[in-house]
C-alpha cells in the first residue's frame, strides 16, 4: 500500500475444497507480520461426497432464477463478456447465522430476460438454496440529496468515529 505495508490474502481449503469466504489476510511491514485478520471456518468431519449431481444442482439454480433466456445462449455476447454456461463449483459454504458448514455447488447464473446475474449456492446433498449473491445490483428507488443528508445525520448520531478510507470496487476502480 502507500506506506509500504504488504497485504497478502490466503484462501482456506478443507480436503482440497475451497471454503467460501474463508480467507486470512496478513499485513507485513519490513518483512515482519504486523497483524492478521479474516474469517476461518471449521469444516472438520464434513463429508465431502455430494449426493446431488452437479446437473441436478444446476437445474435447481435455473428454476430459482425464473428467467426465460440466459447469456450463454448468445454465443457472441457470451464471448464478449468472457462468460460461459456454469458447470458448478463444488465447495464448502459456511452459514454464519447457524455456525454450520455445508457441502455446496456454486453457480454463476447470468440471465438476460429478465436481466440478473447471481451466484447461487445450492446444498450438494439436499438441493436447498443456501445463499444468493447478486452480482448485478438493482436499485428499486431513486434517492434524493435530502435522503442522503438525512441518512448521513442518522449515521453521525450513531457512529462515534468516522475515518477516510479507500475501496477496490468491481466497476469503478479505487
Amino acid at each position: 500500500d502507500r506506506i509500504g505495508v504488504i497485504h497478502e490474502r490466503y484462501q482456506q481449503y478443507y480436503k482440497g475444497l475451497k471454503i467460501q469466504f474463508g480467507v486470512a489476510i496478513t499485513h507485513t511491514a519490513n518483512g515482519i507480520v504486523q497483524s492478521t485478520n479474516g474469517e476461518l471456518y471449521n469444516a472438520n468431519n464434513l463429508d465431502i461426497t455430494p449426493t446431488l449431481s452437479k446437473l441436478d444442482g444446476f437445474n435447481t439454480a435455473l428454476d430459482l432464477t425464473n428467467a426465460t433466456s440466459f447469456l450463454w445462449e448468445d454465443e457472441n455476447q457470451a464471448r464478449i463478456m468472457e462468460y460461459s454456461k456454469p458447470e458448478g463449483e463444488l465447495l464448502i459454504f459456511p452459514n454464519v447465522k447457524t455456525g454450520t458448514v455445508h457441502l455446496a455447488y456454486k453457480y454463476d447464473i447470468y440471465a438476460t430476460a429478465p436481466i440478473s446475474r447471481n451466484e447461487l449456492f445450492i446444498d450438494a446433498n439436499t438441493g436447498e438454496l443456501l445463499y444468493v449473491n447478486p452480482i448485478i445490483k438493482h436499485a428499486n428507488k431513486l434517492v434524493s440529496k435530502r435522503d442522503v443528508k438525512n441518512n448521513a445525520k442518522v449515521l453521525e448520531n450513531t457512529l462515534t468515529t468516522m475515518v477516510t478510507g479507500t475501496a477496490d470496487t468491481r466497476y469503478s476502480g479505487i
